[in-house]
């Protein structure tokens, strides 16, 4: 398991739009824009093998304030050779400030002490309505095309289950910064429930609270 002493101030970042990870949840990213295969090479072979995963905030490469940090658990190559690498999100971090350098990828120096929580699994929120939750969710992806899609993740604990709905459901990039740094996992699914039924699509069902 990371701990908070090993995490090192500096690390490689990957600038990610509209997209969130979240501590133990995993995502396959496909490689393909010029500077992440040397990001994702170099650290690959260091032996932390930590890599920060954050939002633009515009086009002027601006950075949102928290990110995400995760473990490269594998990387593919295929026979045409198209890149996928599985990463495992482990703790948010604070950025301090992104670091020039000769390194054809961002690098960040970040702070870690204020989620130090991350590290330890969640104890879960008790979802007592989580059939409900997850008929809402549904009907949010389903708005957006993607019927069923949290099917598979009904069954799933209260963290799993709520990170997933998280990163994958359709919201704005401001709407995803604010989910990731909502304090809690109860928080996290108070706020998604308030955006999924702000959407209008939960129809006549009951509202959660």
């Amino acid at each position: 398991m990371v701990s908070l002493a090993d995490l090192p101030n500096t690390i490689p970042i990957m600038e990610v739009a509209e997209f969130t990870l979240y501590p133990r949840s995993a995502v396959m990213f496909a490689i393909v824009r010029p500077t992440d295969i040397p990001l994702f090479e170099r650290v690959s072979t260091t032996e932390q093998g930590v890599i920060g995963v954050i939002q633009p905030r515009d086009s002027k490469g601006t950075l949102y304030s928290v990110g995400c940090a995760a473990q490269i658990e594998g990387v593919d190559v295929q026979n045409d050779n198209v890149h996928s690498a599985c990463l495992m999100g482990f703790s948010r971090f604070r950025l301090v400030r992104r670091i020039s350098g000769f390194e054809p990828f961002s690098q960040a120096e970040v702070k870690w002490a204020e989620f130090a929580g991350d590290l330890e699994p969640e104890s879960g929120c008790g979802m007592s309505d989580k059939a409900q939750f997850v008929e809402l969710a549904n009907r949010h992806f389903s708005a957006a095309g993607m019927a069923g899609f949290c099917n598979d993740f009904a069954d799933s604990d209260d963290e799993l289950l709520i990170n997933f709905v998280a990163m994958h459901g359709k919201f704005s990039a401001a709407d995803r910064q604010a989910l990731l740094e909502t304090r809690s996992l109860d928080e996290r699914r108070a706020a998604l429930v308030a955006l999924m039924q702000i959407s209008g699509v939960e129809g006549g069902s009951q509202r959660l609270q």
